[in-house]
């Protein structure tokens, strides 16, 4: 299992963080594996995993949980699990899909402090909020490639 921590809003590497490999699905440290510190690039690796599943879990400062699992791992198959992660007191909601469906759509929702309604913001082809003002929530497209 290897691949890369990374920031949730701008895609940079979270360099030195620790990245912990636990045994099973859901990610707690009671059967912990092993653990990497990030390098330059924010990547980790660990290798010559026997079959099963396993869970990553990294905490880097500033950050919260990032977590990945229910990896399964058959012999001989290396797989690429990125971590993202976004900073305490931000939420962000990354969507990965394959050829089908060819298009998805993003609404997000929710109380508007403002005047006691809600805010509904949605991609693509209509309001995508706005961070500097309310309901200071943006929905963006973001292509990453590795």
């Amino acid at each position: 299992i290897s691949g890369a921590l990374r920031n949730a809003t701008d895609n940079d590497p979270i360099v030195g963080a620790t990245v912990v490999l636990n045994r099973g699905q859901s990610g707690s440290s009671v059967d912990q594996v092993g653990q990497r510190t990030t390098d330059s690039n924010g990547g980790f690796s660990f290798t010559a995993l026997p079959a099963g599943t396993y869970s990553l879990l990294a905490n880097p400062e500033g950050f919260g949980d990032c977590r990945r699992t229910a990896i399964a791992i058959a012999d001989g198959i290396d797989r690429i699990q990125d971590l993202t992660c976004s900073r305490i007191g931000q939420i962000r909601v990354v969507l990965t899909w394959g050829s089908e469906p060819e298009d998805l759509d993003a609404h997000l929702t929710g109380p508007n402090a403002s005047d006691d309604g809600r805010f509904h913001v949605y991609w693509p082809n209509g309001s995508r909020g706005s961070t500097d003002v309310a309901p200071f929530s943006k929905l963006v497209e973001n292509l990453c490639f590795r």
